[in-house]
């Protein structure tokens, strides 16, 4: 969401929460098993905030295996931009239709840095997600207040964690171990993660 383009401190430099988040993406895909599927889900990414567009969810990159979709899912962040609103519970709904209807596991990884602006429950939806079986991991990124509270509910109620990333040269770590969180099997399509940035 628009809310991405504020600026950051960075090691490098300042740089904006959208560009921290971008490389702690490409930084984490190379770390998953390159048998794990994962697939890469924008919001606010589409259109500008001032027209509200509370339908700005959009599959960038679709499930296959990570050693196929590293070089696709880094390729989608650096062509994405930080513009729109943002619609949780929306995404959160629509991501869920993005597994493979086999997958063993299905983890939504959540990274946002403010909370729902379209009149959604996104907990609810949360809550509703996992009684079909989706655990929903939430990355906090620099977010205070409200918002905070609202990812820590989506990750309760879905029986995933929340992560609090207060600043940018942390939220690589953070996502790592929200990746870390995710189950794996012993078989085959074991591991499926969607991750929604915005």
């Amino acid at each position: 969401s628009y809310s991405m383009l504020n600026r950051v401190a960075s090691p490098g430099g300042a740089t904006t929460r959208f560009a921290a988040a971008r490389n702690a993406v490409s930084g984490v895909v190379d770390l998953f098993p390159d048998d794990g599927f994962l697939a890469l889900r924008f919001y606010g990414s589409q259109t500008p905030a001032v027209r509200m567009d509370c339908g700005d969810s959009v599959l960038a990159v679709p499930f296959a295996p990570a050693v196929a979709n590293r070089t696709p899912i880094k390729l989608a962040m650096a062509q994405a931009h930080a513009r729109g609103v943002t619609p949780i519970a929306f995404s959160l709904a629509q991501a869920a239709h993005d597994f493979p209807s086999d997958a063993l596991q299905r983890t939504i990884i959540l990274v946002s840095d403010g909370g729902e602006s379209c009149d959604g429950d996104p907990c609810a939806t949360a809550a509703l997600l996992h009684t079909q079986g989706f655990v929903i991991n939430a990355v906090g990124f620099m977010i205070a207040g409200i918002a905070r509270a609202q990812l820590r509910c989506i990750a309760a109620a879905s029986g995933g964690k929340y992560f609090d990333v207060p600043v940018a040269v942390s939220l690589s770590e953070s996502l790592g171990q929200a990746f870390g969180q995710c189950p794996v099997a012993m078989l085959p399509r074991a591991r499926d993660d969607d991750v929604m940035t915005g």
